[in-house]
């Protein structure tokens, strides 16, 4: 009677749960709407407005908006006010040259499949 009562093997048939915390979610959520263009380029945000938008306290607030300006997705002005950066026509004109490289490069490889390891 092998097989009949052996257990399941229930480690392989779960992926492990990821803990995130209030902080996570408030950076992962204004990182999301920065990208998607939620805001104008040069738009202000306050962490009043933001927590407000969002139901939290300022906390967590302060935390992604101070993440996203060490990744440069957001900067500090003189008057310490938080802002969208405004992109210079060289640094648009580098990001489109890199989307093109990059997306064409998807296309390719969508088309005629994944390249294989050597």
């Amino acid at each position: 009677m092998t097989g009949t009562n052996q257990k399941p093997d229930i480690a392989a048939a779960f992926a492990p749960l990821e803990r995130e915390t209030l902080n996570d979610r408030v950076y992962h959520e204004l990182k999301n709407s920065i990208m998607e263009g939620r805001f104008k380029p040069g738009a202000t945000l306050t962490l009043r407005a933001v927590s407000d938008a969002l139901g939290t306290s300022m906390m967590p607030v302060r935390d992604a908006m101070r993440r996203l300006v060490s990744e440069r997705a957001l900067e500090v002005r003189p008057s310490r006010k938080i802002a969208l950066p405004m992109l210079t026509v060289e640094q648009f004109l580098e990001l489109r040259r890199i989307r093109m490289l990059l997306e064409g490069e998807a296309a390719a490889l969508a088309q005629n499949g994944s390249p294989k390891a050597s």
